[in-house]
């Protein structure tokens, strides 16, 4: 099993856009099981994936706080063969970070119960996971979990300094919980069409600062708010735009990468 966590620090930078479509694409083009979770208090993988608001069954709070397995809690994303979603309810997250923050070992909490799963299920499948867009004990919990890091930026100055503050935090996590952990991708994302020098700057600042880390940029683009009030990744609403191209190659760098095993040549 393979567990991608993908965050920033920064808030409204595309990362819900990444996991979502990037799981889609991942669903595609290596034939294994992906999984979803939406860990995000605004629950918008949830909606984007065709379950807002579950009414019924348990979502990602019941595996957190009330020992559910996280195979009860796993929803089929019809639009895609081989996508689930382990979803999240407003109301129910909302209160999450705090929750568990009192709860002995809770940072440890998803990790359990991925491994759990992973024991049970036999199948080496990869897990997506779209974190608060902010630094919270779930966020924590999320990194404890994960395998690799990934974190989206927008090209603007104050957005691009929140990579080295997501990056001190997977250090930090490292250092105390997850000593494998790493950062493994930065993601330019929502990047002006035919961006002018201020965007290019800052684009070439990330690029020297994390080098071959730096993936290849998404731009921004009407499709994305369409598919997401579809309820359909871009790979099924809007196949041949030029963002759904961006977001393939982003699943192509994060390959490269090794982010699934041993990088592709």
């Amino acid at each position: 099993m393979t567990v991608i966590a993908v965050g920033n620090q920064g808030g409204s930078a595309g990362k819900t856009t990444l996991v979502v479509n990037a799981a889609a694409r991942l669903a595609q083009v290596t034939g294994r099981r992906v999984r979803v979770i939406d860990l995000d208090a605004q629950a918008n993988a949830s909606h984007w994936l065709g379950h807002p608001e579950p009414a019924d069954g348990p979502t990602i709070s019941d595996v957190l706080f009330h020992n559910a397995a996280i195979a009860d809690a796993d929803r089929a994303v019809a639009a895609v063969d081989g996508l689930t979603l382990v979803p999240a309810r407003r109301a129910e997250m909302e209160g999450a970070d705090v929750t568990l923050a009192r709860v002995l070992g809770g940072e440890q909490r998803l990790r359990m119960a991925l491994a759990a799963d992973a024991a049970t299920s036999g199948d080496p499948g990869i897990t997506l996971i779209d974190c608060p867009g902010s630094l919270s004990t779930v966020t924590v919990a999320a990194l404890v979990a994960a395998d690799v890091a990934v974190t989206v930026f927008a090209p603007m100055e104050k957005e691009a300094g929140a990579v080295s503050a997501f990056e001190s935090t997977v250090g930090q996590v490292a250092a105390a919980y997850n000593p494998t952990l790493r950062l493994a991708s930065v993601v330019p994302s929502i990047v002006p069409g035919g961006s002018g020098r201020y965007y290019t700057d800052v684009l070439d600042q990330v690029r020297e600062g994390w080098g071959d880390l730096v993936a290849p940029p998404v731009r921004r683009s009407v499709r994305v708010p369409e598919a997401y009030s579809a309820q359909l990744p871009l790979v099924v609403y809007a196949p041949a735009e030029p963002v759904t191209a961006d977001l393939a190659a982003v699943v192509e760098h994060l390959l490269a990468a090794g982010v699934l095993g041993a990088p592709t040549r």
